[in-house]
């Protein structure tokens, strides 16, 4: 049984340093009371938005309104559209 009880203590003391190794490398925020936590999530989601669709509009702006493939699918569309109305219609 010492042996055992060698192993198990060279385990827990494996344990321990890896716990604190991942402690350090992943720090947690530990103690803080509830409005703490709101606070910081309040802060968090007040923050400006990462994303911006103003270069999305500027992009578009320099393409122009369509482009050649967006025009094509355009009328495509918009033919499929008319003869759907037309076969509708006679059935009426």
């Amino acid at each position: 049984m010492p042996t055992h009880a060698v192993e198990m203590s060279h385990l827990n003391a494996l344990a321990v340093h890896r716990m604190s190794l991942a402690m350090t490398e992943f720090p947690q925020m530990v103690g803080l009371s509830r409005t703490q936590d709101c606070n910081r999530a309040r802060s968090i989601l007040q923050r400006p938005s990462q994303f911006s669709c103003d270069r999305i509009a500027e992009e578009v702006d320099e393409e122009g309104a369509f482009t050649v493939e967006e025009d094509k699918a355009r009328r495509t569309f918009l033919q499929s559209l008319e003869s759907l109305r037309r076969c509708t219609q006679g059935r009426q």
